[in-house]
């Protein structure tokens, strides 16, 4: 059987999504949504708890991204877990999960006023051309 490496969370943004470019013209975004979790404890009531979990895009997807998300959006993000390895100041080993991002779905509208006073931050056209349904009228159901 072969590895499967695969996760889904969702949470709101802590703080405005990082958009930094590599030296190569890769953008890259960087964001941290809260993902809440709770767990009943033993007195039988639940305890709610959030954790941050950075998540991180490239491309094209990362610059349109820079462009409709804000501190606050509540997002649904999937993707795959990278955990990289490092020694810190002290010699010890330490380790960082964050998320690769494949997807990031908004489930927010748009806020009006941001779009009228900050504008957007780069070019981005937000149009989508999709194919003409192969149907004939009579195959519609309603």
């Amino acid at each position: 059987m072969s590895d499967f490496n695969s996760i889904t969370v969702s949470g709101n943004l802590g703080q405005d999504p990082t958009l930094k470019f590599t030296p190569g013209g890769t953008a890259v975004l960087e964001m941290s949504p809260a993902v809440g979790k709770s767990r009943k404890t033993q007195a039988g009531t639940y305890e709610k708890s959030s954790f941050w979990v950075k998540t991180i895009c490239f491309g094209k997807t990362a610059e349109y991204l820079a462009n409709v998300l804000f501190k606050g959006t509540k997002v649904v993000i999937i993707g795959s877990l990278d955990i990289q390895s490092y020694q810190d100041k002290t010699g010890q080993q330490k380790y960082m999960t964050k998320i690769l991002a494949d997807r990031v779905m908004s489930l927010n509208a748009p806020r009006k006023e941001q779009e009228e006073t900050k504008g957007p931050k780069t070019d981005v056209k937000r149009e989508v051309n999709l194919p003409e349904p192969d149907m004939a009228e009579a195959d519609i159901p309603f």
